[in-house]
């Protein structure tokens, strides 16, 4: 059969909850057979022919619509979960006993279900591009890029080489929809990606499950990065953490590449696995993982951890009080000005005008209310605020008091604290 979203022949079979699951087939049938799946299997056929003189590839769809047995509370299919399903169900159609999982970027969403409900079945699980996330988010770029209207620049800005590259990617985004031309299509493929396509902790209930399983788990695992990918720096706490906390893990981070890499390095990528594959076959990974994870590593990981939280905390606290002195001691000639309010009186709501002169970080100035206009004496300003004293004259009563309060862009609030209680004001700027 022929498919959009495969490049070259491809075959389909129904699943037991009746999806059409589409792969492709391709390599020497005597080497281990590697299942590589895919929102789209077009740019992933340079990689799928880089490892096929090794290997026996399987190449599947990631499908985003039909039947499904993973099922959210409200009946809709929980992608996260599916697309590992529908990979379990081709192996099965397969007759494989084992394979290998090649995933990059989304790709690796199928093999971290299998490695959490079947492990049993995988002799490896490369996580290319795209790791679980067990710590905090440091930025969002990626996505941001993915729901950037302008879907030529958003790819360029993930090909190290887009003069040639990004012709050949946006042949595929539009293959599933998502190139524009559509824009219901497009929201909808780009909302399923969005929501499903870069969590691999999502085979988990917890962050914290999925964190404990890597710690302890039983498959060797080959993680991938690159210095340009967006999607690297906006979990690079995360990743460095994997890194060092996945038991056995093998890693390179490659200097200069950027998140499209099948499209401007695919031999270089296939290489990384075939290294990968070497090292489980000559045992390295499992003679770590023969031995328990190092409890008092991981204590010593929590504490430095926390030493970390400490000292940034106290550095953030440092450079707040550095803030603030630097504020105290500023000048601040925009507060210059006349600024009217209306404020509550013992003897009711009374008009004011605050006329301010800043030198320096002197002020001087009157405040006029009922009619009457009294001098600030002593007054002080700077970018912490200003202050100075007043009084207030009625014609049943004189008091005095302190007033002091802030510049917030072409506003003054603040407070005047006299005998009979704290007056508090706001004042918009008289143009």
């Amino acid at each position: 059969m022929e498919s959009n979203l495969v490049r070259g022949p491809a075959e389909s079979f129904t699943t037991s909850y009746g999806a059409e699951i589409v792969y492709c087939e391709r390599g020497n049938k005597n080497g281990r057979p590697v299942i590589l799946p895919g929102f789209f299997l077009i740019t992933f056929m340079d990689i799928i022919d880089a490892l096929s003189d090794d290997f026996h590839v399987y190449g599947m769809v990631m499908r985003m619509d039909g039947p499904g047995n993973c099922l959210e509370a409200d009946g809709s299919v929980n992608w996260a979960h599916q697309w590992g399903a529908d990979e379990y169900e081709l192996a099965r159609h397969l007759e494989l006993e084992k394979f290998a999982h090649f995933g990059k970027c989304h790709g690796s969403i199928p093999g971290w279900w299998m490695a959490k409900n079947h492990p049993e079945m995988l002799e490896g699980l490369a996580s290319y591009f795209l790791a679980p996330h067990v710590k905090p988010q440091n930025a969002n770029k990626f996505i941001d890029l993915m729901i950037e209207a302008d879907r030529a620049w958003a790819m360029a800005e993930q090909i190290r080489r887009p003069e040639t590259g990004l012709p050949k990617k946006m042949e595929e985004v539009g293959a599933i929809g998502a190139g524009g031309d559509d824009p219901v299509q497009t929201q909808k493929v780009v909302g399923t990606i969005a929501k499903y396509g870069g969590y691999p902790e999502m085979a988990w209930d917890t962050q914290e499950e999925c964190a404990e399983f890597l710690r302890n788990i039983s498959i060797p695992v080959d993680y991938l990065f690159g210095t340009e990918d967006p999607l690297f720096h906006d979990w690079y706490d995360n990743n460095i953490w994997v890194i060092g906390n996945t038991r056995g893990a093998h890693a390179a981070i490659l200097q200069g590449e950027c998140h499209l890499m099948e499209i401007d390095c695919p031999e270089r990528v296939a290489n990384e696995f075939k290294a990968f594959m070497a090292e489980v076959d000559c045992g390295c990974a499992r003679e770590v993982m023969a031995h328990p994870f190092d409890r008092e590593h991981e204590q010593l990981n929590h504490e430095h951890e926390a030493f970390l939280a400490e000292k940034a905390r106290n550095d953030e606290a440092q450079a707040a009080n550095e803030r603030a002195t630097i504020a105290k001691d500023a000048p601040d000639p925009d507060l210059a000005g006349t600024y009217v309010a209306e404020i509550d009186l013992p003897i009711g709501r009374q008009r004011a005008v605050f006329s301010f002169n800043v030198d320096g970080t002197a002020l001087s100035g009157t405040v006029e209310m009922m009619g009457k206009q009294q001098p600030i004496e002593g007054g002080q300003a700077s970018m912490a605020g200003f202050s100075g004293s007043i009084t207030i004259k009625a014609p049943v009563f004189k008091m005095k008091g302190q007033m002091s309060g802030k510049r917030e862009g072409d506003a003054i609030k603040g407070i005047m604290k006299t005998k009979m209680g704290e007056i508090a004001f706001e004042a918009d700027r008289q143009q």
